[in-house]
């Protein structure tokens, strides 16, 4: 009884009670005596708009829409922004536009930089729209914020992505190089690269236009060591965080200017990371896009080797899809279960044969370190040998141990990766060629080897005593 007490002491009971509970913005309270009022004034322009800005605070801007239009005609200035607002939610970009020229006649000063903002969508949506990314969505999950990492699977060969001193890091697949954000003082965050020491981290920066004046997030590199994923807050994109990508000059040691990423992956929310597993063929997609406050969506997609742009699609399919309203819209009659078992697949197996690579590598190591030189004469280390060019050839012939492994491993990839394209495929016939190349390697890699054997026996045949 003394809470239900409380709780009406707090509501309004009279028209003047509601306007100023309004003022504060304690719209909860005054939205039941603006609504009893508008039953017997239907058209009052006030009473509409005090209710319907109630309703567009509280429930819905779409549903507010209709009560805000005869606020506007009552001339009562806020409406028009408003209406605004609810017209660009719902992508009606003419209909924004004229909403905002409305406004701009009251000529108040207010919201000068919001509305620039949406004058600025208007204009940008329509374009982009058009360039489109044609990308396969196999699924999507939500998640709590701080599950992020646990709906990302990524093969050990791509790194891996954890926690680093409270933000989202990047760290390559021998663990010794991390891609982080720290804070800067007086311009947020910025992207720092971490070498590992044999007793610590040791931070250097990344040169070059990668960091901006704003905060910079998210990082991911993809295995070619050059291309970087990021997100920033910088001016200049559709709104919160958006997604931008960046390479490696080598020449001048420097990050090239990022570039925003297309629709689907950027959007008027806050888009997070994109995030490509290349030894799979999946990739991720993280954002916040119509989701709760503390909650994000995880986006699978099928990665594409080259950009492609969709086509013959009308107006409202092609907003849709630049939004991600619905997976199904990308889909274009594949079957999307078989691929994603398929993905699944290929992920498990990929993982098993990473381990198993990893001890094969290391039996080839310990194999490839004892090595016959005369008859029952074996060394098992560069540091057996007795003359520098012996040791050097020894030193050599081990690099192109490793190369080898490496090079098989990438056949057997391109091997796998080729069984499951169907014939006639583009990208079968591109993985085919890799495949010849990489052969075309093997065979020169291992004439390589052999002539390396041959020089490191015949530079250290005269220091033994074979009795020649």
């Amino acid at each position: 009884m003394i809470g239900l007490a409380f709780s009406i002491g707090l509501s309004a009971q009279t028209l003047q009670e509601a306007r100023a509970m309004f003022r504060e913005g304690n719209y909860q309270q005054s939205m039941p005596v603006f609504e009893k009022e508008l039953k017997r004034k239907p058209k009052d322009a006030s009473l509409n708009y005090w209710y319907g800005v109630c309703v567009y605070r509280l429930e819905d801007k779409q549903k507010a829409v209709s009560y805000l239009n005869i606020a506007e005609k009552g001339r009562i200035k806020e409406a028009s922004y408003l209406l605004a607002e609810a017209a660009f939610e719902r992508r009606a970009f003419k209909t924004c536009l004229r909403h905002i020229d409305q406004y701009l006649l009251y000529n108040t000063g207010q919201h000068q930089n919001e509305i620039a903002r949406l004058i600025k969508l208007c204009d940008q949506f329509p374009k982009m729209t058009q360039q489109i990314e044609d990308v396969l969505i196999l699924d999507s999950v939500i998640v709590h914020r701080d599950k992020m990492l646990e709906a990302i699977k990524l093969h050990p060969a791509c790194g891996e992505l954890s926690a680093w001193k409270g933000k989202t890091a990047y760290l390559n697949e021998k663990g010794e190089r991390c891609y982080t954000s720290d804070s800067v003082a007086g311009r947020g965050f910025d992207i720092f690269l971490y070498n590992k020491m044999p007793d610590n981290w040791e931070r250097a920066q990344l040169d070059g236009q990668l960091n901006s004046a704003y905060n910079e997030a998210y990082p991911y590199l993809l295995s070619d060591g050059i291309t970087i994923y990021f997100a920033s807050d910088a001016p200049g994109g559709l709104g919160g965080y958006d997604l931008y990508i960046s390479r490696y000059n080598t020449v001048s040691e420097t990050y090239f200017k990022p570039t925003a990423l297309p629709f689907p992956f950027n959007s008027t929310a806050n888009d997070y990371a994109y995030i490509v597993d290349d030894v799979i063929g999946r990739a991720y997609l993280v954002s916040d896009r119509r989701q709760a406050a503390d909650s994000l969506i995880v986006y699978t997609f099928v990665p594409n080797d080259q950009r492609r742009i969709v086509q013959d699609k009308d107006d409202d399919v092609l907003l849709r899809m630049a939004e991600i309203i619905s997976i199904a819209d990308t889909w274009n009659g594949v079957n999307v279960d078989s691929i994603k078992a398929l993905k699944e697949e290929h992920y498990q197996t990929a993982l098993e044969n990473y381990h198993q690579e990893e001890e094969q590598e290391e039996a080839i190591e310990n194999a490839s370190a004892t090595l016959l030189i005369y008859d029952d004469i074996f060394y098992a280390s560069p540091a057996d040998c007795r003359s520098k060019e012996g040791k050097a050839y020894y030193e050599q012939y081990l690099k192109f141990c490793q190369l080898r492994q490496q090079l098989q491993n990438t056949i057997d990839n391109n091997r796998r990766l080729y069984s499951e394209v169907e014939d006639g495929n583009e990208q079968k016939i591109k993985i085919g060629k890799r495949i010849m190349q990489a052969e075309w390697n093997m065979l020169s890699l291992e004439e390589q080897i052999q002539i390396c054997l041959q020089h490191l026996r015949q530079a250290e045949i005269p220091y033994l005593n074979t009795g020649l």
